[in-house]
């Protein structure tokens, strides 16, 4: 029902992969049906050195020493999936978690458990706002669509911050909406769970894995070994999601 009543789909993605990762299935249904699709990447951006310990830790990871090095290499992956997909892309320029800092160059989240803890620091409120009026004004140069502009972002489930900004924004804005389930995290069934409870989402629609998306996800080279460590990918069904607050 959704995709045939609407013809321009918005998904915003909080980080460089996080699109297909979630969505990918239903992405290449999109493109299969030839609707127009847009994935704005909101988190791209990296501060100078010193950075924090958890920073320290994905870029060893990722096998890299250089921050903005892997974050060009990043685009350059996610901009290659898109145009597989044959999606128009945009990259915002708002500073990922792991690397923000606060005036005092004291860092926003001191590790990961202070970025996955499911709240948003209070140094990130006026974040929030920021991106508030930047997604604002990008839904109202979309106004003008016959029929309406349909929007996706994330759940939240695994509690990182930057996928919270995201969907608390979203949840604001008195638009047609989905929210999708938040891969790999939803692997975790405890944290999914807690998180499905706390928001009072209700389950939509599902779309099954497709094989196509296994070999999207593996574009994304210098992400494979720090989320699949084991090198095999979970096959999970998409699952979106409305919610009871708005």
């Amino acid at each position: 029902e959704y995709i045939r009543r609407f013809n321009n789909f918005v998904f915003f993605s909080p980080h460089l992969d996080d699109a297909v990762l979630s969505c990918g299935s239903l992405l290449l249904l999109l493109k299969k049906l030839r609707k127009q699709v847009t994935v704005v990447t909101i988190f791209t951006k990296v501060t100078s050195p010193p950075y924090s310990q958890q920073a320290e830790e994905f870029l060893d990871a990722c096998g890299y020493d250089k921050a903005k090095e892997l974050f060009l290499d990043r685009i350059k992956e996610d901009s290659k999936a898109m145009e597989y997909l044959g999606a128009k892309y945009i990259y915002w320029d708002f500073i990922d978690a792991a690397w923000r800092k606060k005036e005092n160059n004291g860092f926003v989240y001191k590790n990961s458990r202070e970025q996955f803890s499911g709240r948003v620091a209070k140094s990130d409120l006026p974040l929030l706002d920021d991106l508030r009026l930047k997604i604002e004004k990008f839904i109202n140069r979309h106004k003008r669509h016959k029929p309406p502009t349909f929007y996706l972002g994330p759940l939240g489930i695994g509690g990182h911050a930057d996928h919270l900004l995201v969907r608390d924004t979203l949840m604001q804005l008195k638009i047609p909406k989905l929210f999708w389930e938040d891969y790999p995290y939803n692997n975790i069934w405890t944290n999914k769970m807690r998180f499905l409870e706390i928001l009072k989402y209700k389950l939509l629609f599902e779309e099954k894995w497709s094989e196509e998306k296994t070999q999207m996800i593996k574009m994304y080279e210098t992400q494979m070994l720090i989320i699949f460590p084991e090198n095999i990918i979970p096959k999970r069904k998409e699952k979106y999601y409305t919610s009871n607050r708005g």
